[in-house]
């Protein structure tokens, strides 16, 4: 099995003391990456688009044909995942971990608390801080890490996640 390309799609990304990644361009694996003022969208297979908000810090773990993984540093991402076939993706925090089943949502780190809003299918989370280790979160429900809290996503935050994927806007701030 060869590894899938992940290429930035539109937008920037710039890497610690070197030169910044061209649209089109493919993203090394392990190497962290910063998005520029205006986020960045990267894709990876024919399967996941991924949407970086501005100034957002991450870093792309491994890309094999079935199985993505990307640490999220700092800032937030809305991803949209459908899968041809079974595969895993992961999203990786300081707080915990986002496995990711077919969907579109989005992830929002602030220090070792996260926000997960997931607005079609399901996430499986899996963080120390949770009281069960796993939760299940569900279409138009979010989960906040530190505290195990979940609730309903607001009709405001959907709108603001659709704008990153639809590139209206570069933001995606921890609520």
């Amino acid at each position: 099995d060869t590894e899938p390309v992940a290429r930035l799609q539109a937008g920037s990304l710039s890497r610690p003391g070197a030169s910044g990644i061209a649209v089109g361009g493919a993203l090394a694996v392990g190497t962290p990456v910063v998005a520029g003022d205006s986020g960045a969208v990267v894709a990876v297979g024919g399967s996941l688009r991924t949407h970086v908000a501005r100034h957002s810090s991450l870093r792309l773990l491994h890309a094999r044909p079935r199985d993505v993984a990307i640490e999220l540093d700092a800032g937030g991402l809305a991803a949209v995942y459908k899968p041809h076939e079974p595969s895993t993706f992961v999203i990786q925090t300081s707080g915990g971990r986002v496995h990711v089943v077919g969907t579109i949502f989005a992830v929002v780190v602030r220090g070792d608390d996260a926000r997960i809003d997931v607005l079609e299918g399901v996430v499986e989370v899996e963080a120390p801080t949770l009281e069960t280790g796993t939760v299940r979160v569900a279409a138009g429900s979010y989960l906040h890490l530190v505290g195990g809290r979940l609730g309903t996503v607001s009709p405001q935050r959907e709108g603001e996640i659709r704008a990153l994927m639809d590139g209206t806007s570069a933001t995606l701030d921890f609520p």
